[in-house]
């Protein structure tokens, strides 16, 4: 049996005439017959009484009609959601994003696509660069959000916009008042980072290892686990922390924050990462999501 077998059961068993029947299916009468033909064999029992020029249905005919008509309508509801799920009329979009993209960059761009497709159901869950890359890889998320590329053969990484990075200290830390901060001040300084895995924590281990800085024999005070932990920190003067600039322009307006000039750049940037599946079959959401997102200009390519 199959779905065309049953709408043209349904329609002779509407119009108790296999002629009717055929001129509103725009098929010939032999292919309705054969269709019937075909559900009475599969089934096993006869679905019409023919009565000479006459049919009707039979008891086990009326119990197929009662439930092909329920099936009809769970099958025209299904075409009718897989239809404005492909126009974004509906539909649903799981984003992984990291802590620092989430926190800045990311919510302008939900409201763009929000605008532009407000049927679909955005949820956006948010982890380390190292989680991110994991859970697209494992199709936890449709999409990811990252501030660097991860090793992993099955993902593909597109630069989609970027930001600034820069060292910062609260009003408390001593080396608030200092203008120009070398290698020797920075050994012996505390820090309060992110955790491992992040992409803030591997950024600030690579400029480490460009300066000949031994990341591991550094004071590093608190280890935290976002972001905003990590700037309230800061402020309290428990140690110097690496930011995005967007995420401290305010503090260091109002003077909660200064910005450090030191060996390692004042300030140094990065871009920012969209993660996909090599094998995944894209949806219309996951096609314009990553359309939008693409607009904007990546710091460095």
């Amino acid at each position: 049996m199959n779905f065309e077998q049953l709408r043209v059961f349904v329609a002779v068993a509407e119009h108790l005439n296999f002629t009717r029947a055929a001129e509103k299916l725009s098929l010939s009468q032999p292919a309705v017959s054969s269709a019937v033909a075909a559900l009475e064999t599969y089934y096993k029992v006869p679905l019409f009484n023919r009565m000479g020029r006459r049919i009707e249905l039979t008891n086990s005919g009326q119990l197929l009609l009662t439930e092909a008509h329920k099936v009809i309508q769970e099958i025209t509801t299904i075409e009718s959601k897989l239809r404005e799920t492909k126009s974004l009329q509906r539909g649903e979009l799981y984003i992984g994003s990291s802590q620092t993209v989430a926190s800045w960059w990311l919510p302008p761009q939900l409201q763009r696509f929000r605008q532009q497709y407000p049927k679909v159901q955005l949820k956006v869950v948010s982890g380390n660069t190292e989680e991110i890359g994991e859970w697209v890889a494992a199709g936890q998320v449709d999409i990811g959000l990252v501030e660097r590329e991860v090793r992993n053969k099955s993902l593909t990484f597109n630069a989609i916009g970027g930001d600034k990075m820069a060292f910062v200290v609260g009003k408390q830390h001593p080396l608030w008042e200092r203008t120009n901060i070398g290698l020797d001040e920075l050994k012996s300084t505390r820090w309060v980072l992110r955790e491992s895995g992040s992409d803030v924590r591997k950024f600030f281990e690579y400029l480490c290892f460009t300066h000949n800085i031994d990341a591991d024999k550094l004071d590093i005070a608190l280890e935290l686990p976002n972001c905003a932990m990590t700037k309230r920190a800061a402020e309290v003067g428990a140690g110097v922390a690496l930011l995005s600039v967007p995420l401290v322009e305010k503090e260091i307006k109002w003077g909660a924050l200064r910005s450090l000039n030191t060996v390692l750049k004042p300030v140094m940037e990065r871009n920012f990462y969209l993660i996909s599946r090599n094998s995944q079959v894209t949806s219309p959401a996951v096609k314009a999501f990553s359309s939008l997102v693409r607009q904007s200009t990546p710091v460095n390519v």
